[in-house]
């Protein structure tokens, strides 16, 4: 039966589907690497709780617990109208307790928590200064908000962010006399590069360049949830810096195995976002099995499972890359240019799962597709997610690696970038 819809319709989307396609950036509804018979180095339960029993075994019970006491399923409307049952708000207290903060306001997603934070919080006069390498939904949420005003340092580079800061409040009476805000946007760890910001000497040349403080410093965790922090609880607590003005946004559908996310900060903010945004204010509010979920994560993250998991995440990130670095070809590969596998002296290297492998440009789909062929589950990343000269492939540790599997995937990596030219 031929499709309803004016033919001008359908061309217009096949047009621009077709330009995607002629960039070599056609995108696909993927199943996971399992029900591809692939071995998994692109999802991001890095710790796998995510199928684990520990963690479905302490769904079974929260969900079985919460149902008993709140008989519902799904939330029944938003969090102004009707959503904010008894479990997600006893939730939210448990979780601002847990990250170490003054108040906890739940969302269904964290693409969702950061457009609701960059859209509403910055007003109309403030400015926004960004890592050059922050998410696509922190710039969404910016795009959709009131400060126009948005600049950007270099990647995890404190002196240009002091450059940025000195060249505002010279330009800005404003900003200068603290009549309007600065808010800095960064991440704790960044999913394309796989470093840890440097958040405590953020902090303290912002607190410099801004005599009146007029400052806040807002941090996507959501790579470093799970994996940081005491009992997972993210990096501002590993660093200790919760009493600082700091902002955070954690998810915990990444290492934590579940789903939602957390906005945490002072209990005005938390007001101040229920009543204007819009993210939240219009969409429906979080289920009993989200919450759940959540609990469920929770504890285990707290237990000494997770501290197992995270100690054999460390070791299969160090196995990997003294495997690389001592492979046969790794240094005929290096001297081709054709692949670029960072190393770094980093505290944090190996606490977090992201390894990028640049490749040559327009090479990273074609590495995507020989490592699939090798039985092997990864992500390619071109521009507009990354910048034109910095493509590549994005791989994700995981627990549940083996030696000879890491080991297997360095051969498949070797073997690719020795034969190409």
């Amino acid at each position: 039966m031929a499709a309803p819809f004016p033919a001008s319709f359908l061309n217009s989307l096949e047009k621009a589907l077709a330009h995607r396609r002629a960039q070599g950036q056609l995108l696909h509804l993927n199943p996971p690497a399992s029900e591809l018979r692939l071995i998994d180095f692109g999802s991001n339960d890095s710790l796998n709780l995510r199928s684990s029993k520990f963690l479905h075994n302490a769904y079974v019970a929260q969900f079985s617990r919460l149902s008993n006491e709140d008989a519902f399923i799904g939330a029944g409307g938003s969090r102004i109208v009707d959503g904010s049952h008894r479990p997600v708000t006893e939730l939210e207290a448990d979780l601002a307790r847990y990250h170490g903060a003054e108040s906890a306001l739940l969302f269904n997603s964290g693409y969702e928590a950061n457009v609701a934070i960059y859209g509403t919080i910055p007003q109309k006069g403030d400015v926004i200064v960004t890592d050059e390498m922050i998410h696509a939904s922190i710039r969404d949420g910016i795009k959709s908000g009131r400060a126009k005003r948005v600049l950007a340092f270099k990647h995890n580079n404190p002196t240009s962010l002091r450059a940025v800061l000195e060249d505002l409040i010279a330009e800005s009476e404003n900003i200068r006399t603290g009549r309007q805000m600065v808010f800095i946007a960064l991440e704790s760890a960044y999913s394309m590069e796989g470093d840890v910001s440097p958040l405590g000497a953020i902090i303290t040349v912002a607190k410099q360049a801004l005599p009146e403080k007029n400052v806040v410093v807002i941090i996507d965790e959501a790579h470093s949830t799970g994996l940081l922090g005491p009992g997972g609880c993210g990096y501002t607590s590993e660093l200790g810096l919760q009493g600082e003005a700091v902002i955070q946004m954690h998810s915990y559908a990444k290492a934590p195995g579940a789903m939602g996310a957390v906005v945490l900060g002072p209990s005005i903010m938390k007001d101040f976002l229920s009543n204007y945004a819009r993210s939240l204010m219009y969409s429906t509010g979080p289920t009993l099995p989200t919450v759940a979920a959540i609990r469920a994560s929770m504890n285990v993250l707290r237990s000494a499972e997770r501290d197992l998991r995270r100690t054999t995440l460390r070791s299969n990130m160090r196995f990997f890359h003294s495997t690389l670095a001592t492979h046969a070809k790794w240094k005929q590969v290096q001297k081709r240019d054709i692949l670029k596998i960072p190393t770094s002296t980093d505290p944090y290297h190996d606490h977090i799962p992201v390894v990028p492998i640049f490749t040559a440009e327009g090479r990273s789909f074609e590495l995507k597709e020989y490592l699939a062929q090798k039985g092997f589950r990864t992500h390619a990343f071109t521009s507009p997610v990354v910048p034109v000269s910095e493509e590549r492939i994005r791989l994700m540790m995981h627990v549940e690696r083996t030696a000879d599997e890491i080991s297997a995937l360095v051969d498949a990596l070797m073997e690719w970038g020795a034969q190409k030219v």
